[in-house]
């Protein structure tokens, strides 16, 4: 099976102890989830286990449309989702708001329309399952799911309280795509959404997140801590707002921290880009 493009894995057809290749990451933080289920922030490793889930949910239909139908219950509820947890914790991986309809959608088996790379990746691994599928050979995809789930060692890193994230995940992460402490923050922020997220998104985070750069949202952050402290360094500004925000327990306080991040965001456009700035934009950013 071929590389897909951009970013997407494939898999080899020996026995798993003839073939057993390391997954580096991924590196995880424990999150405050609701009672009994215990929730992890993906801090490296985000799109290794993406693809995989988005693998598995290809194999899964296509183990369904070529051989029987059991095959999406069992691999539904062995890795993809948990069946008696209710609506916000039913699917056991859960990505940032942008991929979350068109990951949702594959995950159920839903046929969704459009582009994204999700769906992307999953229409590469179906047609690479098809032409791989040997007629003559009964148990050929059999040993493929066989491979991706014993043939993968995948090295999981739990940080503790009081350990730096976002320093392991610079130590942990020489490829891919650089996690800003700002896609840190937002990751942990929504974390705590657990039933207000998609609205609190949509109507307060995207537009702060259009707003400004990655790189003005991660100034902006460290800037929040520094009007309070100003000992505190750029380099902590995940783990020291992860400590502030650890203190409120109401998820109406963390919505709350959202639109406070956003109000801040509209004065630092101004700042960033004067053109921008109006008596309609001053007055987004004092009033929200």
């Amino acid at each position: 099976m071929e590389r897909p493009r951009p970013d997407r894995g494939g898999s080899g057809r020996g026995p798993p102890s003839q073939s057993l290749h390391r997954v580096a990451g991924p590196g995880a933080q424990p999150s405050n989830g609701p009672t009994g289920v215990p929730e992890f922030l993906v801090v490296d490793g985000q799109q290794r286990l993406t693809t995989l889930t988005v693998l598995l949910a290809a194999i899964r239909d296509h183990r369904v449309a070529t051989e029987s139908p059991e095959n999406r219950e069992r691999i539904n509820e062995l890795y993809l989702i948990n069946k008696f947890k209710p609506e916000a914790q039913r699917i056991k991986l859960v990505p940032t708001q942008a991929d979350r309809p068109q990951y949702n959608a594959v995950i159920d088996g839903i046929p969704a329309t459009g582009g994204s790379a999700v769906l992307d990746a999953y229409r590469f691994f179906r047609s690479r399952l098809v032409a791989a599928d040997d007629p003559e050979d009964p148990h050929d995809i059999e040993r493929l799911e066989d491979a991706v789930l014993r043939g993968l060692a995948l090295v999981s890193v739990t940080a503790q309280a009081g350990d730096n994230a976002h320093r392991i995940f610079e130590s942990l992460n020489n490829t891919g795509l650089r996690l800003t402490q700002g896609d840190l923050l937002r990751n942990y922020l929504f974390m705590r959404l657990p039933t207000r997220g998609e609205q609190v998104y949509k109507s307060t985070w995207l537009p702060l997140q259009e707003s400004l750069t990655s790189d003005e949202l991660e100034l902006l952050f460290w800037l929040d801590l520094v009007q309070q402290d100003p000992a505190h360094r750029q380099a902590d500004t995940y783990a020291a707002q992860q400590q502030r925000l650890n203190k409120l327990h109401d998820e109406k306080d963390i919505e709350a921290e959202v639109l406070r991040f956003r109000r801040l965001g509209g004065l630092m456009r101004v700042i960033v880009d004067p053109r921008w700035r109006s008596t309609r934009a001053c007055a987004y950013a004092w009033t929200g």
